[in-house]
């Protein structure tokens, strides 16, 4: 009966473990499905702000307040939508600032990135950050 005991202990230990294995493994998958979403959300931002750095017609092309599709990188989606923070018309001011939206999708996890973008005071053909208006979110 000991003998029996001990046997039934091990193997639900060994079980047990090779759970609690299975476990950290998944967990450690989704941590880094959140982290490559935020990467991608992140270099979505830096490449709509590029693109606009580039062009001189963007405030008369761009759908204000529209998601996009951006990039698909592997099994992650990338939209972002671009819009004038102040009254949602881009082409109404050539200096007006301008707000860019990421949403990375990976299966369950979405990363959510945004920057205020305005125009620079040294090179007015160039935007740059306005200060405090990076946002990052995490969608269940």
């Amino acid at each position: 009966m000991l003998v029996l005991a001990s046997s039934v202990f091990v193997v639900a230990a060994a079980a047990g473990a090779a759970l609690m294995s299975r476990e950290r493994l998944s967990e450690s998958g989704v941590e880094q499905t959140v982290r490559q979403a935020s990467h991608a959300a992140d270099a979505a931002i830096d490449l709509v702000w590029k693109t606009l750095n580039t062009s001189s017609t963007w405030r008369s092309t761009a759908a204000a307040g529209t998601w996009r599709s951006a990039l698909q990188l592997g099994d992650i989606a990338v939209d972002v939508k671009i819009e004038d923070p102040a009254d949602g018309v881009l082409s109404n001011d050539s200096i007006g600032p301008v707000q860019i939206t990421a949403r990375a999708t990976a299966g369950e996890v979405v990363q959510m990135r945004s920057i205020v973008l305005e125009v620079s005071t040294n090179d007015p053909t160039r935007l740059v950050e306005r200060p405090g208006t990076r946002r990052r979110a995490v969608l269940p």
